[in-house]
């Protein structure tokens, strides 16, 4: 039978309101917040220390998947101070960010505005979009998606969703994932006009726009 402490879970609404969050990462963090209540610690103490053997076993990931998971949510303010300790534990404190309650200031909503903008010809849809939008999710500037986007859709012929998707993998395994990184890749290209993209994936033009979506699988990419 559960005692009365543990019937219920207080879980900040912001969970569920934060855009950025994949199911991964809720798991891990109301797993945190139940540790924390049987702790029984004071609402203002936001420090939680666990064992991690313990964490891994009860949601049955791996240490990679667990290591990833707290980065993101260290990344997106959820956690910090996170510090290894002895006997197998770490120290975490938790945090509860503010959110904009502004649908066009979450991650990804520049792209979907955009869409028509730099793909005019083909038809928005929610999956594509999200496609587009893990980039952004996984750490690359929302910045530099608008900008292959731009390009692509200057450029590519038949389908510059999917060209603009292959040249952003590309990127992504080249850890370029700013404008700035960008621009520096391109003059290592030995082009300062911003323009040599053009010749880093001509020879990928034609290929992509024969692809269809199915073709791309995420792990050539994450």
């Amino acid at each position: 039978m559960l005692e009365a402490n543990d019937a219920y879970l207080q879980i900040p609404l912001n969970i569920f309101l934060d855009r950025r969050l994949k199911a991964d990462d809720i798991v891990l963090l109301t797993s945190f917040f139940f540790l924390k209540n049987k702790e029984d610690k004071k609402e203002e103490d936001s420090v939680l220390e666990f064992r991690v053997d313990f964490l891994l076993n009860r949601l049955g990931i791996t240490r990679n998947q667990f290591e990833f998971t707290l980065k993101r949510l260290e990344n997106f303010s959820w956690i910090s101070d996170v510090r290894d300790k002895a006997g197998g534990y770490k120290e975490i404190r938790i945090n509860i960010p503010e959110l904009s309650q502004e649908v066009y200031e979450q991650p990804g909503s520049r792209i979907a505005r955009s869409w028509n903008k730099y793909f005019g010809n083909r038809m928005i849809k929610y999956e594509d979009v999200q496609e587009l939008k893990k980039f952004v999710l996984d750490g690359m500037e929302e910045e530099l998606v608008l900008k292959v986007m731009e390009f692509s859709g200057l450029r590519a012929e038949g389908s510059p969703f999917h060209y603009a998707k292959a040249v952003l993998m590309d990127l992504y395994s080249r850890g370029v994932l700013t404008v700035s990184d960008f621009d520096k890749h391109e003059r290592k290209g030995g082009s300062d006009n911003g323009q040599h993209v053009s010749k880093t994936y001509r020879g990928k033009e034609k290929g992509v726009t024969g692809k269809s979506g199915k073709e791309y699988r995420e792990d050539d990419y994450r």
